[in-house]
């Protein structure tokens, strides 16, 4: 589990955003992590999964049942050329409304009913718009006496590898829990900057093309191009590729160049293997390496 809450200058941002669009805290941090979704992914179109009550209008007497009625809605966010950080928050919350009604609809029918089957959503976000941990700490605070809490802690888990709780509280805290055999700490806290900046720079100009906004932070920037980046080596400019990679042969013939599939090949090895495709080009759909 990784907890980690926004500053009060960009929460105060967020609210004013969301007070001036008629929008929900809600849709605003769907749309965020749709835009997350999208840049990791290299799409643009997402879908997650969003927890709802079940509690809808459409349902005579809920008001009076007891017990849980929550169920998981898949959210669907499209971006094109022109969308903006505005725009698709206004879309969002549209369909958002047009969806209330159905709020009740099992999500193994949605599933059954759709291509994807149970590969549709792989993750969900829980927005809990009444914080009890925040609330009985604020009831034990305010009273002069009888029932007092102390050391209150919620948790929630899901069938999912990957959950997003969201706390929009005193503070706005976002707990990331997922399973640690297939996600590593360093990928969780590159989430959390992603999110970040994408905030910082959607609340600077809401109208921001969704294509135009930058998810690496200055951190990961700097790791990337200082850590990741192998120095600058210099080299011989009046020579080509070919010329050196000729010279690298002669000098290291004998030595391993690529390693492919629990092979290792020479210098020499693919000196033969490039001529062999030059001689007789193929498909780079179905590029191979041949017996040497």
């Amino acid at each position: 589990t990784h907890k980690f809450s926004l500053s009060d200058d960009l929460y105060d941002a967020m609210k004013q955003f969301a007070k001036d669009k008629c929008i929900t805290q809600n849709i605003l941090f769907q749309v965020v992590w749709g835009i997350l979704l999208q840049k990791f992914n290299y799409t643009d179109d997402v879908v997650f999964g969003a927890v709802v009550s079940g509690r809808t209008t459409q349902v005579s007497g809920t008001e009076n049942m007891v017990g849980l009625f929550v169920n998981t809605q898949p959210i669907r966010i499209q971006f094109d050329e022109q969308s903006t950080f505005e725009s698709v928050c206004k879309n969002v919350q549209s369909t958002n409304f047009r969806s209330m009604p159905y709020e009740y609809y099992p999500l193994y029918d949605i599933q059954r009913d759709c291509a994807l089957k149970n590969k549709l959503i792989n993750h969900v976000i829980a927005f809990e718009n009444y914080p009890l941990a925040d609330k009985l700490q604020d009831f034990s605070s305010s009273a002069n006496k009888g029932l007092k809490f102390e050391g209150v802690e919620a948790f929630e888990r899901t069938n999912y590898d990957f959950h997003v709780v969201v706390n929009p509280g005193n503070t706005f805290g976002i707990t990331f829990t997922y399973n640690e055999l297939l996600y590593c700490q360093d990928f969780i806290h590159t989430l959390e900057r992603s999110i970040i900046k994408i905030l910082q720079e959607v609340m600077k100009n809401p109208r921001t093309q969704i294509n135009d906004i930058c998810i690496c932070s200055d951190y990961d920037k700097d790791k990337i191009l200082n850590e990741f980046q192998m120095p600058a080596i210099p080299y011989c400019k009046d020579k080509n590729v070919v010329q050196l990679f000729r010279e690298a042969v002669s000098k290291y013939g004998d030595k391993v160049a690529l390693a492919w599939k629990e092979k290792e090949y020479t210098y020499k090895d693919v000196d033969r293997w490039s001529d062999h495709f030059v001689r007789k080009p193929v498909s780079y759909t179905h590029l191979t390496l041949p017996t040497i």
